[in-house]
């Protein structure tokens, strides 16, 4: 994106950063979620994401990410952050 670089808000400021809510219904055993910052999610597509998040556990799927944007930005990538969170059922 042309504006990819801009920043649109920060923390320490006198101004709050601006902030984005999204609300999910329902999770159910088996569903993953992932946050993550675009020095991660810039070097794949949601396809890629997802199969590595259902393929391996949530710390695997981590650090295969971290590394394989590295290696896909070649030295000039961004800060990189992740987390995933998979719901296992109960016993």
């Amino acid at each position: 994106h042309p504006h990819a670089n801009i920043l649109m808000g920060c923390l320490g400021t006198e101004n709050d950063p601006p902030v984005d809510l999204h609300v999910v219904p329902q999770l159910m055993p088996g569903e993953s979620l992932m946050a993550c910052s675009d020095g991660v999610w810039h070097y794949f597509t949601p396809e890629e994401l997802a199969s590595t998040i259902a393929m391996l556990s949530p710390r695997e799927a981590c650090e295969f990410l971290i590394q394989k944007a590295r290696t896909r930005a070649k030295g000039a990538g961004d800060n990189l952050s992740i987390v995933i969170v998979k719901l296992e059922p109960l016993t």
